[in-house]
């Protein structure tokens, strides 16, 4: 236990001021029924993936997104420039953020939002919902990406009344990477929460060992500290890092 401790101190003792943050990413990952835990990782102005924190409840709730931003913000992450925050889609997670980073640029996770659409489509559809959500993550500039939009609407029309709800429900933060006018090489890191995920993969094949974590105890906060810390190790920069000064430039609060 005191082990386990050293790991939850050493990854909430880190101070996040020294960094030069660009974006944050939040989702989260199922530890057990009854046990959730939402992630932040941040990305540099050199690339560099960070994990920050995470805080555990049972679902994503207002209560444990704020808690988690909360001790965000104490503990010196801040950003020069708008922050861009990629969201897994959770509104709880969408106002947390806002209420410490009011002007904030938000990106719906692609890779959520084509999920939750193709879960309310017939299979015959799903190679068409495919095709389009990859060209949308691949157009560059907003025109592009509104048009594409536009295309999805028609397709899902007429096919399921959810799967076009869905759609719309995520609003402009479908399409938010894009409006910034940014180069397209950015697109395969900053339109979805992969980089959360695949660690999650990991986090799982080290927590792989742990058959039971207990609610009542602070076990699961232990393991996780170790295995995300453990996980960070590995990080590489994200692909397209040479050209995050232009999204930077396009997140000046000076910009609009």
């Amino acid at each position: 236990q005191q082990v386990g401790h050293k790991f939850v101190d050493e990854f909430r003792g880190r101070d996040l001021s020294s960094q030069n943050w660009v974006a944050m990413m939040l989702d989260g990952i199922r530890l057990s029924k009854d046990q959730l835990a939402v992630v932040a990782l941040g990305i540099t102005d050199e690339g560099l993936k960070i994990v920050l924190d995470f805080e555990l409840g049972s679902s994503e709730s207002a209560a444990v997104s704020k808690d988690l931003v909360r001790r965000l913000n104490k503990r010196g992450f801040a950003c020069k420039r708008r922050l861009f925050v990629v969201l897994d889609g959770s509104d709880a997670l969408r106002s947390a953020v806002k209420e410490f980073f009011p002007d904030s640029v938000v990106q719906r996770c692609l890779v959520h939002k084509e999920r939750n659409i193709r879960s309310k489509l017939s299979r015959k559809h799903w190679g068409e919902l495919a095709r389009l959500f990859k060209r949308l993550r691949e157009v560059q500039g907003k025109d592009a990406a509104e048009e594409v939009v536009q295309e999805l609407e028609e397709f899902l029309e007429g096919k399921n009344a959810e799967s076009l709800k869905s759609l719309r429900e995520a609003g402009e933060d479908l399409i938010a990477l894009q409006t910034l006018n940014v180069p397209n090489t950015l697109h395969r890191n900053l339109l979805s929460t992969n980089a959360i995920e695949n660690s999650f993969r990991n986090t799982r094949n080290k927590l792989g060992r742990v058959t039971r974590l207990r609610a009542e105890t602070d076990q699961a906060t232990r393991w996780l500290a170790f295995a995300l810390l453990e996980v960070g190790k590995g990080f590489r920069r994200i692909s397209g890092y040479q050209d995050l000064p232009k999204l930077m430039a396009a997140l000046e609060k000076t910009g609009g």
